[in-house]
């Protein structure tokens, strides 16, 4: 009984069509995730450029008091994504990878985020998670229309 079931459902033109269907938009989804992680890594990289030049520039202002070199300095904190968050972005574009902070009010610092556009980020992100959970299992779930 079963197997003529799925036999059938496989034979059927919707079940074509929502795989070629399940396949692009998961290849558009981990596209968009590497992508990502390419922007990132390109953020990172020049936070690290733009450290070493800040602090250079302070010790020569602030040589001889370290008061106001630790005052003025700014310092980046950086979590670095692993290569399979490509897979799921989640709302790491909301909480930012990268923070600068200065000595002056440490721990109010760390859950500062970025500013992003409110409406873009209604609609989420398209990353390989969201097509598992939900393309996925409609998919698997149109086959009772």
């Amino acid at each position: 009984m079963y197997k003529l079931l799925f036999k059938s459902f496989f034979r059927t033109k919707i079940f074509l069509v929502s795989l070629v269907l399940l396949l692009t938009v998961g290849v558009i989804s981990i596209l968009i995730g590497k992508q990502y992680l390419v922007k990132q890594e390109k953020a990172i990289a020049a936070a690290h450029v733009y450290q070493e030049e800040s602090i250079k520039k302070n010790v020569e202002y602030h040589r001889d008091d370290l008061g106001l070199l630790l005052y003025y300095l700014r310092f980046t904190l950086v979590k670095k994504p692993a290569n399979i968050s490509a897979i799921s972005i989640g709302q790491s574009d909301v909480n930012p990878l990268l923070q600068a902070v200065t000595i002056r009010g440490l721990e109010g610092q760390k859950y500062d985020t970025d500013f992003e556009n409110p409406s873009l980020l209604m609609s989420g992100n398209l990353d390989l998670g969201f097509v598992i959970i939900y393309l996925f299992s409609i998919g698997i779930n149109c086959h009772d229309f």
